[in-house]
């Protein structure tokens, strides 16, 4: 069946209407109201996300917040050591998904599967 003239015309100004309304551009801009990883990096973005209008807060509450950003950055900063997984049992199998960072290589996922299905 052909898309009547209307159809056509109601995607046409759909598609318009998300480039006006902040939509991604063909470049791969975000919208401004989106919140990037790298956002997630400084304290003012990382209020954003939280939902929180800096602009509104007391000095005390800024500095409330601030100490919680600051624990979260040290915590994401901290190595993780070595993973110590149990011996293999006969007949189990494992398997793992891991990313390379440069030089690294970091376990994210590991799953175990026996003949016994678990």
């Amino acid at each position: 069946m052909k898309p009547s003239n209307q159809d056509v015309g109601h995607r046409e100004k759909a598609a318009s209407s998300s480039a006006a309304d902040g939509a991604s551009d063909a470049e791969g801009t975000p919208p401004p109201d989106v919140i990037t990883e790298d956002d997630l990096n400084t304290f003012e973005g990382w209020l954003r996300f939280q939902g929180f209008d800096a602009t509104t807060a007391t000095p005390d509450e800024l500095e409330m917040w601030r100490r919680v950003f600051d624990e979260g950055q040290k915590k994401a900063a901290l190595k993780v050591g070595l993973m110590k997984l149990p011996p293999l049992i006969q007949g189990e199998r494992r398997y793992a998904a891991a990313i390379r960072d440069g030089s690294d290589l970091w376990l994210t996922l590991w799953v175990r599967c026996s003949q016994k299905g678990e």
